[in-house]
């Protein structure tokens, strides 16, 4: 998957997020309070290739509707710098945060594609990722999938 690790981010990879124009923010979901789970991607060097920031066990159970059993994750922003982008950081990020999911018995994995930008290219991303439209054909542009099948869509796709 490339020339780069995939990690838990910690308080001292601030100016290294900042950096690369990831802004911080208050780590705090704005939802509901609760400290984001942020996973980096760096190279070598130390550099932020990309971050992920997700929550374990969102308490608002967002893909409850759904019918996803808790605990329920939710992915809220998943980052790469441009000059990483189409090199895997992304999908490993993914695989790592759904590995991670998978280990503490979350039922499912939820996010919000968003329709700025490449929308289409975010979509087959997700797809190779193996999330699927929660209700295809209407505006709502929910995205889920369960930890197991995400991460080992991710690791085929990076091959």
């Amino acid at each position: 998957m490339g020339k780069y690790k995939v990690r838990e981010a910690v308080e001292e990879d601030l100016p290294a997020l900042t950096a690369s124009g990831f802004a911080p923010g208050s780590g705090l979901d704005w939802h509901t309070g609760v400290p984001y789970d942020t996973l980096i991607a760096v190279d070598a060097a130390g550099a932020v290739l990309g971050r992920l920031q997700a929550l374990y066990d969102d308490p608002r159970g967002p893909l409850d509707r759904l019918g996803v059993g808790r605990p329920q994750s939710w992915i809220s922003f998943l980052n790469v710098v441009d000059d990483a982008q189409s090199r895997g950081v992304g999908g490993a990020m993914v695989a790592e945060f759904a590995l991670r999911a998978s280990r503490r018995g979350v039922a499912g994995i939820g996010l919000l594609v968003e329709f700025s930008g490449d929308r289409a290219g975010r979509v087959r991303f997700f797809n190779r990722c193996g999330f699927h439209e929660a209700w295809p054909g209407t505006p709502a542009d929910i995205w889920v999938g369960k930890p197991a099948e995400i991460y080992g869509s991710c690791v085929a796709a990076a091959r």
